[in-house]
């Protein structure tokens, strides 16, 4: 059987096994609000995280911040998330984001998921003629869906400094 074939049954093969795979990942789908900060500084943000589904194992995100107190615009960024199970009707498997910001980087993080985590990691990035330095050189990002909340840390890496924690949040679905 080709790869093709294999992908078609396991992500959109009969009804059973597609419900499971649905059951699996509903967490990260939906309007997420909440806090988050920026660990080093220790600086507050108020977040909404979209996560909605295009098609069998795809996702679009989209992630906005804002500063607590004036509402102005913090940080963004968008992109795609997709999961692909380990076997037929297995509730973890492999996870891959494609992110871009608007500051002129581009990254791909793999990792894995099972029914209530996703963690990735910096497989690949690239950067604008304008990025600025200190460049990012690596990112882990670990999103965990507990008690009906969907929080997560992000540790980063750059040229200046190895890697360290960098933000949290804890997101409550709000549609």
């Amino acid at each position: 059987m080709c790869i093709r074939d294999r992908y078609q049954r396991r992500v959109h093969g009969d009804n059973n096994i597609r419900n499971q795979f649905q059951q699996t990942i509903m967490f990260l789908q939906g309007v997420w609000r909440g806090l988050g900060k920026v660990i080093e500084g220790n600086l507050s943000y108020r977040e909404e995280l979209t996560i909605t589904q295009l098609k069998g194992n795809v996702f679009s995100m989209i992630q906005r911040t804002q500063h607590p107190e004036t509402g102005n615009a913090l940080h963004s960024e968008q992109g795609y998330i997709r999961l692909f199970p380990e076997s037929e009707g297995a509730n973890k498997g492999r996870a891959e984001f494609i992110i871009s910001h608007p500051f002129g980087v581009g990254e791909i993080e793999e990792g894995t998921y099972d029914e209530t985590t996703v963690r990735v990691e910096t497989t690949q990035l690239v950067r604008s003629a304008t990025a600025r330095e200190p460049y990012t050189t690596k990112l882990v990002r670990v999103f965990q869906f507990v008690d009906g909340r969907l929080s997560y840390k992000v540790q980063m890496a750059t040229t200046k400094q190895d890697l360290y924690d960098h933000l949290e949040a804890v997101l409550e679905r709000s549609a």
